[in-house]
């Protein structure tokens, strides 16, 4: 398989946002009693899901290949979407859609097809995708609208007392309103406690952390992009200003003294308000880079020639990790209980076991990769 396009995680992050979507709009289609919001609900689903086929269908056509995982928010949505004690609109409310798109700005596709390495196969189909969202969109405003409209022309009379089911329910309602104000004051920063510049790195320390620190400024008025992750986690604290971090369920900010952690494989993305900040940060990329480096250097090692290795006195790396003739005696180089049965066999008295990929990293260059390397042991 040849280099990935520099396009596929977009390619993987469709995919996986709309499987997620499908699953909590098929349960709101299955709920709802009213047959007209039911066909635009049902109707964006199956778009929904086509779309997540069509996208996982393009990725292996590329040679590659994608996971479907649920997101941390699909299991809350689809709770609200399946209830039958919560109406339509405020079904609409709860989710956040229903809004009209805000003609006069980029929406969220615009700049899905900016990548000019994209193949016209994978053109064609974003750009369906991207008609066919817009227009999802413009259904819901739609059928949220008439809902609205239909509440506001019932008259006040009209409404029936409420049972003692209606009233809990009600009750139940204020207080998950009054929750989610106390969610929405975590998101903000407020209660986050504040650390000093020598405790955050003295923690870093003692957490197994390279003490290799970047210092970043970001102007006001940054924006982080796209929703991205790494395969790395990181540690942030905020020296001067304000720094919001964006989640998938929305964004929390960050100012003076205030630090958190961004755990490996969370997409986020990073941005400023009206301040500036000024970030202090560490990460363990290098361990990833050491791991990387090591190998590298072992295929490196493996393309030599037989006379360019005598040049350089050097061994040939992994020969036991290639197809062999004998396969359990490669077996046995590779599980500790095989070969420890074996002994007697092979004439051996007594044998160590150690971390070939452990042992290996202190034969990398860069001392930085090197140094990030965690700790190996037997």
């Amino acid at each position: 398989m040849g280099t990935e396009p520099s396009y596929l995680p977009l390619l993987r992050k469709i995919a996986n946002a709309e499987c997620n979507a499908e699953v909590y709009l098929s349960a709101w289609a299955a709920a709802t009693s009213r047959d007209d919001v039911r066909r635009v609900i049902a109707t964006v689903a199956l778009r929904e899901g086509e779309h997540t086929k069509a996208f996982q269908k393009r990725i292996c056509e590329l040679g590659c290949d994608v996971t479907i995982e649920e997101a941390p928010q699909t299991a809350e949505r689809t709770a609200i979407a399946s209830r039958t004690d919560v109406s339509d609109r405020e079904k609409f409310e709860k989710l956040g859609l229903g809004d009209r798109p805000d003609t006069s700005a980029p929406d969220r596709w615009a700049n899905y097809l900016d990548d000019n390495s994209i193949d016209i196969a994978t053109s064609e189909l974003l750009g369906r995708f991207i008609g066919e969202e817009r227009a999802s969109v413009r259904m819901f405003a739609e059928c949220y609208e008439a809902l609205v409209a239909e509440d506001a022309s019932r008259p006040v009379n009209a409404a029936k007392p409420k049972s003692g089911k209606q009233k809990t329910s009600a009750r139940l309602d204020r207080i998950e309103q009054i929750l989610d104000d106390v969610v929405a004051r975590l998101h903000s920063g407020a209660g986050t406690p504040t650390v000093s510049e020598q405790d955050f790195r003295a923690g870093i320390r003692n957490d197994g952390f390279d003490d290799e620190i970047r210092i970043t400024q970001y102007e006001p008025g940054v924006n982080g992009g796209d929703l991205h992750c790494h395969e790395f986690s990181a540690r942030v604290l905020v020296l001067e200003g304000e720094f919001i971090l964006q989640y998938e369920d929305g964004p929390q900010s960050f100012t003076a003294g205030q630090c958190c952690q961004i755990d490996a494989g969370t997409m986020h993305a990073e941005s400023t308000g009206t301040r500036s900040a000024r970030v202090l940060a560490i990460d363990d990329d290098l361990a990833v880079e050491g791991y990387a480096g090591f190998g590298r250097m072992i295929g490196a090692n493996v393309a030599l020639s037989t006379a360019e290795r005598r040049a350089r006195n050097q061994g040939h790396e992994a020969w036991w990790s290639v197809p062999t003739l004998y396969t359990l005696d490669r077996a046995t180089s590779m599980v500790p209980a095989l070969l420890n049965d074996r002994l007697e066999e092979l004439g051996i008295d007594f044998t160590t076991v150690f971390p070939t990929q452990g042992l290996g990293i202190v034969n990398v260059n860069d001392e930085d990769p090197r140094r990030g390397h965690p700790p190996v042991h037997s």
